[in-house]
């Protein structure tokens, strides 16, 4: 008898932890994706403000400083952008993508190329955390 409740309260003890495991597993994956979709909210806020701002124009020193977008819906969450003009021909654009739980900032510095198009110098992706090309 003292061995069958012994047993019991082992197994019933693994399956406390195997379903607490479970649920931490679970709030990471949501987290993670999240975390990835927010991201690419933030993506597409700074693809709009190349489309509709730098392409547009011949001289980026006369754009606004600052806040250019807040709190945007796209994507079932919201994107913020602001504009820090760095000349003639460059800007560094702060891409914020909210998702739910997770807030991911994106921050680019852009050139304008010598054939006249958008050429990113800088990327700066604090979801990877690294640099990328």
């Amino acid at each position: 008898m003292a061995v069958m409740l012994v047993v019991t309260v082992l197994v019933s003890a693994l399956a406390l932890a195997m379903a607490t495991g479970l649920s931490s597993s679970t709030a990471l994956s949501d987290r993670s994706r999240n975390g990835r979709r927010a991201a690419y909210i933030a993506r597409a806020g700074l693809e709009r403000t190349c489309a509709q701002q730098l392409r547009a124009r011949s001289d980026w020193s006369g754009l606004p400083a600052g806040s250019l977008y807040a709190d945007q819906a796209f994507g079932g969450g919201a994107y913020d952008v602001a504009l820090a003009p760095a000349g003639r021909d460059t800007v560094i654009i702060t891409a914020r993508g909210h998702f739910r739980d997770s807030n991911r900032p994106l921050v680019v510095t852009v050139a304008r190329s010598q054939a006249g198009g958008i050429a990113f110098a800088r990327i700066r992706d604090t979801f990877l955390q690294g640099w990328l090309p």
